[in-house]
């Protein structure tokens, strides 16, 4: 039987009957533009893509280098994509590949389009500037075209309002213009895919099309872990734009529930756990990790209030809102109790409705279910505050605007009808400006980090990040630099002590004007180096520090401070552990050091001894003095294996003979 196109608005039929859509929505676009009318997906893409074309010229920024120009695995090209499907994300990144802390990222989609380009054309960021805005403009046009097929499909404005606030929002800046956001863009588009597949099926009863959204659905999860709320969204968005029974309703989210149950077990075949919560106990990266439960959701609150406000204004933006620039709330302030009425007050809204099929109701708790995994409400998520958290949230927003809007297109009142016209050209301008604007901002590290200086000035990470601005200027031979680097790094540690980028700056600031005590009095403050050890000036700064706690040591030493030299030679050690020289030396002075009333610990020098070998195999004094120790241990067996790799790199070493020769008289 062939199906019907009809509204929702007519009682729910068989599954061999259905029907697609709601019947709300203005036409005036036909009214006034009928020919234009069928060509409204040309605008669409038009629109959308022409609004990130001042993207091409920028340059890398923020985590990007991380992602892609450092990334091991990417940078081979085709031949690094199984192990970006085999290990966690930031296995290739060489600072961060054995940090536990990492280990819960599983996006291997986007990273496999890095990879490809890399291998098609290299490194440059204007070709993956151009496939971003693509993929958002292809994801515009489907948003569109799903409206117009699906959604609304006796309108022509509704679908083309949507997708143009959609694709104008500044809200998306980030997700778009920052190449790292590929896996929002990515997630969406293919979210979209396997709702449009949703739709297919049932319309044509064909199975192929249900796998088609699953795989459509899994890809998605493969992009990024929001892409799960679609498993409840896909049917909830069927429920309300047609007359599909409940129970097919439900028998489907349990399909879609399989598919995320793939992945969730690929994702821990890949990670060894399935986890997406953040372990680090650190305001910066986990903001709830002390917080007690009222303070928590109480600031969870007032987050979901601030991504409404960013919607409706968004200005200013900035790519990172941490401590303190968000502070934590109470609820003892009015404004947690007034961001609690509104979120009770629009839920209940969308609930009280969903029985009716309200699209308003849909816009609402689209929204609500789309932004709910990443409010911290049930996880706690790195970033804490992110736009790009809002980007298919957004959603919501735009479908819910664009129904007010075409309400009022279709008013008897001119004034209202003229008003509404007037507020959607109004939207689509300044949104639009904005965006090409907030473009212009992300050219590269310098104008992003500045602007958001001024619009995030309370963010430690923001501060700190300035600072390492400023301090690589210095190191580049700019002195005027240094101060402003210093005022950055204090400001952020001002705000939050504990702020590692911060203090490892400032340590490496002075590691680099000699004043070694003041480096290692704030390289103390630095809880964890594993962001910071493959940085190449990182790396010569703690060599530096090393060498200086060396040298210091030998002067205790030569002082008869026997304390003090054990102390420098442990720090020495602490920034620089691959010093052979300094282990060797340590060994020594830890043997010459014994005493009746302190006898000498010969595991702890044979230690020092054995590291000194592995460092520098070939350094007679080294294997020479690890044989004696051995021999002083009575460890006879391992010194005379070692004494007589002493005799292969020198055969007529006295003392080497002279072990052996004890050895053989016992």
């Amino acid at each position: 039987m062939r199906l019907q196109r009809v509204t929702l608005r007519q009682k729910e039929q068989k599954i061999d009957t259905l029907s697609f859509g709601q019947s709300v929505g203005s036409n005036l676009l036909i009214r006034f533009f009928p020919r234009f009318a069928p060509f409204a997906y040309i605008l669409v893409a038009l629109f959308s893509f022409l609004l990130y074309l001042n993207t091409f010229p920028n340059d890398y920024t923020i985590d990007d280098y991380r992602i892609i120009t450092r990334n091991t695995h990417t940078q081979k090209g085709f031949a690094g994509i199984p192990d970006l499907l085999r290990y966690h994300s930031f296995h290739g990144v060489p600072e961060l590949a054995e940090h536990p802390y990492y280990w819960r990222y599983y996006r291997p989609l986007s990273y496999v389009t890095y990879a490809i380009e890399h291998g098609l054309w290299g490194d440059i960021a204007a070709v993956s500037h151009l496939i971003n805005a693509f993929l958002y403009a292809v994801s515009c046009v489907l948003l569109w075209y799903l409206c117009k097929r699906y959604l609304f499909p006796s309108s022509s404005d509704l679908p083309l309002l949507i997708a143009l606030i959609f694709a104008a929002h500044p809200i998306h800046v980030e997700a778009v213009t920052n190449l790292k956001g590929r896996d929002e863009v990515l997630s969406f588009l293919l979210c979209l895919g396997a709702l449009y597949y949703s739709f297919v099926f049932f319309e044509k009863r064909k199975w192929r099309y249900a796998a088609w959204s699953g795989v459509f659905l899994f890809l998605a999860l493969l992009s990024k872990e929001i892409a799960t709320s679609y498993v409840v969204l896909i049917p909830l968005t069927l429920y309300f734009f047609s007359t599909v029974p409940r129970n097919y309703l439900i028998a489907y989210g349990l399909y879609l529930a399989v598919v995320l149950g793939v992945y969730m077990l690929i994702r821990h075949q890949a990670l060894g756990g399935t986890s997406f919560e953040v372990k680090l106990e650190d305001v910066l990266d986990n903001r709830f990790y002390a917080s007690p439960w009222h303070e928590k959701y109480a600031t969870c609150f007032y987050i979901l209030l601030f991504y409404i406000r960013l919607l409706f204004f968004p200005h200013p933006l900035s790519w990172d809102y941490a401590f303190a620039e968000i502070r934590f709330y109470h609820f003892n302030e009015l404004i947690v109790w007034a961001a609690l009425v509104i979120h009770i007050g629009l839920v209940g809204y969308g609930l009280l409705h969903l029985k009716e099929r309200n699209p308003m109701a849909f816009g609402i708790l689209y929204f609500y279910g789309s932004i709910f995994l990443v409010s911290n409400l049930v996880l706690s998520i790195a970033g804490f505050v992110g736009e790009r958290f809002a980007y298919q949230a957004s959603l919501g927003f735009a479908i819910s605007l664009a129904l007010v809007l075409s309400k009022a297109f279709d008013s008897a009142v001119n004034l209202i009808r003229y008003s509404a016209v007037a507020c959607a050209i109004a939207t689509l301008v300044l949104g639009g400006t904005k965006t090409i604007i907030r473009n212009t901002e992300w050219r590269n590290n310098e104008t992003i980090l500045m602007r958001d200086l001024e619009a995030a000035p309370k963010s430690a990470r923001v501060q700190a990040n300035v600072g390492n601005l400023y301090a690589r200027r210095a190191l580049q031979g700019h002195p005027l630099a240094l101060d402003s680097a210093k005022k950055h790094y204090l400001k952020a540690m001002a705000i939050y002590p504990k702020a590692n980028v911060a203090a490892w700056g400032l340590g490496r600031l002075y590691a680099f004007l000699g004043i070694m005590d003041s480096a290692d009095k704030y390289y103390n403050y630095v809880a964890d180096w594993f962001v910071f050890d493959e940085a190449e000036e990182v790396k010569a700064s703690k060599e530096s520090l090393a060498w200086y706690y060396y040298v210091k040591a030998r002067q205790k030493e030569n002082q008869a401070q026997r304390e003090k030299a054990l102390t420098y030679y442990n720090k020495s050690l602490r920034y620089n552990p691959k010093n052979a020289e300094v282990w060797y030396s340590k060994g020594v002075y830890l043997f010459e050091d014994a005493s009746p009333q302190k006898p000498v610990n010969l595991g702890e020098v044979i230690f020092c001894f054995e590291r000194a070998v592995a460092l520098n195999p070939n350094k007679i004094e080294y294997v020479f003095n690890l044989a004696g120790s051995y021999f002083y241990a009575g460890r006879y067996d391992r010194a005379k294996e070692v004494a007589k790799k002493v005799l292969e790199i020198d055969p007529k070493h006295g003392g080497a003979h002279e072990i052996l020769k004890a050895i053989s008289e016992l």
